[in-house]
């Protein structure tokens, strides 16, 4: 009995005197030194803390959103009221950080004071890290890495992980449940680095599973990431469907997302008249500007059966509603689609019309139109030969003057 009592002094003795060294070594390093910044977030449940701290290495910073409920000693009325010499402490499995300060109105900020955990460096070495650095003893207490975490990591397989890379992956976020979930949804045999990606990428396990429900089936790695670098969400997709677009893959999906194919575009599109379109013909007509106002706008002006080709070569060329409208106003009538176009290409206006028109020129075809433009014809140029004597000319004999030069420059 009495053996067994020295041998349990003993081992307090050798715990008490490890714990003295530790915190000596720590003190010798230089305890961290800061400050804090708080915000209660909407509804006061919540409340995001930033920490600013200095050491040997230089100026850190760290932010977190945590529950009022797990910082000990926070009381929720802060949020709304007005407090000086606050206290209220993040009690972690590493160590201890105390807060004081003072709040006003939800936001509060003040300084920084911290404790390691003893029994947390002994238990750690029983767990393999035999060496901790009182930096890592510190980083471990702001992200939260606890024994359990180790354990829990290493039961998921995560095993002869270095102290860096367990403070890394909680850094990112990763926890035992994010892991957990994301093997649940299939994403199986992860790498720490693939898990710090998805979680950098805002994978989320509920968006993997939201995905997976919309009919694509066990996504990899990098098609979570792909669909979520790019915007596409499980709401999108259902929008997609809904629209009547088959066969969707990633790709696909992100190829739509990509050239801003949304929901309220592809329904109106369809309702202008193109009920059938598949995704192809959805982006053609997106990367050329093609809306369903545009559709509208030339069929109030009369071409109300634009097959989509027609759209394309229009748009392309510049012919919009309001070009049509001002050449009919200058007197030029039933223009067919192609001679719009055509009109466009050459440079021929309203006011090439009106000019011509104001000379006497009434009633120009298309062509004759075109041919004057190509050849130089201007309202200027008639007038400057009326005035040396060439009157009463055709728009044919106008067009052939100018297209030989006459009259010479310098002759009258």
């Amino acid at each position: 009995m009495k053996s067994a009592l020295r041998n349990r002094f003993t081992q307090i003795a050798l715990a008490l005197l490890l714990a003295g060294i530790f915190l000596g070594v720590l003190a010798a390093q230089e305890m961290p030194k800061g400050e804090w910044r708080a915000e209660f977030q909407t509804g006061g449940e919540t409340i995001w803390l930033q920490l600013r701290w200095v050491t040997s290495d230089g100026v850190n910073t760290w932010g977190t959103t945590a529950k009022v409920s797990e910082v000990w000693g926070l009381d929720p009325s802060l949020s709304i009221g007005t407090r000086p010499n606050v206290h209220y402490e993040l009690r972690r499995d590493a160590g201890t950080l105390t807060f004081t300060g003072d709040f006003d109105k939800g936001v509060g900020s003040g300084k920084i004071s911290y404790a390691p955990n003893p029994d947390f460096v002994t238990g750690m070495k029983t767990l393999g890290y035999s060496n901790l650095t009182s930096e890592q003893v510190f980083q471990m207490t702001v992200n939260d890495v606890s024994r359990d975490y180790v354990k829990q990591m290493r039961d998921m397989g995560y095993r002869d992980l270095s102290a860096d890379t367990l403070i890394r992956l909680k850094t990112h976020g990763v926890t035992v449940e994010y892991a957990t979930g994301m093997r649940g949804v299939g994403l199986k045999d992860l790498s720490v680095e693939q898990l710090i990606e998805l979680r950098n990428h805002g994978a989320s396990v509920e968006f993997v599973k939201g995905m997976q429900a919309t009919g694509l089936g066990q996504l990899s790695v990098d098609q979570v990431i792909t669909l979520r670098n790019h915007g596409v969400s499980p709401e999108y997709t259902k929008e997609m469907a809904a629209l009547g677009l088959r066969d969707l893959s990633v790709d696909k999906l992100v190829t739509l997302r990509n050239h801003g194919i949304t929901g309220e575009y592809a329904r109106s599109m369809k309702e202008a008249g193109y009920p059938n379109l598949g995704i192809d013909d959805l982006v053609e007509l997106r990367n050329h500007g093609i809306s369903a106002d545009f559709v509208h706008e030339m069929r109030d002006a009369g071409y109300t059966k634009l097959e989509l080709h027609d759209l394309v070569d229009l748009r392309n060329h510049g012919v919009n509603a309001e070009y049509v409208k001002e050449m009919r106003a200058a007197g030029v009538e039933h223009i067919e689609l192609s001679q719009l176009i055509t009109l466009r290409n050459h440079g021929v206006s309203a006011q090439f019309v009106r000019e011509l028109k104001d000379l006497g020129y009434d009633h120009v075809g298309v062509d004759k139109l075109v041919e004057a433009r190509n050849n130089g014809v201007t309202s200027d140029y008639i007038r400057d030969i009326r005035a040396k004597g060439y009157k009463d000319l055709t728009i044919d004999q106008v067009i052939e003057m100018r297209r030989h030069g006459i009259p010479k420059r310098g002759i009258v």
